[in-house]
């Protein structure tokens, strides 16, 4: 099957995949692609996929639409138009991100050694323990960490195998080592997660589907009941 992928610049490429590539497979195959740049969130629908690793494509395709977006990671809930705000991190670990408040955020993999931009934002959380797995009840234990100024963020390992995090100034080098606040976020409180999942898995997603396979038994029937009357 055919689907496309949106760059962040705006490029739109075409992909052959089959029909039972998950969105973890396109993952890796859009980061092989030289065509287009990995760096960045993949949406379908305006709907983050981050979670949704075990869903497959062609789940995706049933609901209309064959294009996925690479778009930048956003800082959900939080208005960082003006004052303090980062929009670029760097970690020496594998770690995850939390950006957004407690009832509208998102949770985002940083990959170890590289560099990551997402949409402006005045806080994130650095996650360090999770509880569960099933998508809309994770809770996800972290520091948040607020922003002094307009700069970028680097996380380093401690001595103590930790997450120690560091501010850097724009057009400065003085490095400055943050203190976050201990915060619990939960899944079932959050209105942006898992939005596709719920959509696949609601009864008027079901409705719509078969709606559809009703709409297209009538017409094809009815091409094929002309087709032999001719």
């Amino acid at each position: 099957m055919e689907v496309f992928i949106q760059s962040i610049e705006g490029g739109i490429y075409p992909m052959t995949i089959d029909s039972g590539t998950t969105i973890s497979e396109l993952k890796s195959k859009i980061k092989k692609d030289s065509r287009i740049s990995s760096q960045g969130l993949l949406t379908f629908l305006d709907l983050d996929l981050t979670e949704e690793d075990g869903l497959t494509v062609e789940e995706c395709v049933r609901l209309g639409n064959n294009t996925f977006q690479v778009t930048q990671f956003k800082g959900v809930g939080d208005d960082a138009r003006g004052g303090a705000q980062v929009k670029k991190i760097r970690s020496e670990m594998d770690i995850k991100v939390i950006l957004g408040d407690k009832h509208k955020f998102q949770c985002v993999k940083i990959l170890p050694n590289k560099d990551m931009e997402f949409s402006p934002t005045k806080s994130l959380g650095v996650v360090y323990h999770q509880e569960g797995e099933e998508n809309g009840k994770r809770t996800y234990s972290m520091e948040k960490f607020q922003m002094p100024g307009k700069g970028k963020i680097e996380v380093r390992r401690d001595e103590d195998d930790r997450a120690d995090v560091y501010f850097i100034p724009d057009g400065d080098e003085t490095e400055q080592k943050l203190v976050g606040k201990v915060k619990t976020y939960d899944e079932s409180r959050n209105s942006q997660e898992s939005m596709l999942m719920r959509i696949l898995g609601s009864k008027a997603f079901g409705n719509m589907t078969k709606l559809v396979g009703v709409i297209g038994d009538f017409v094809f029937g009815g091409l094929e009941a002309a087709n032999t009357e001719g």
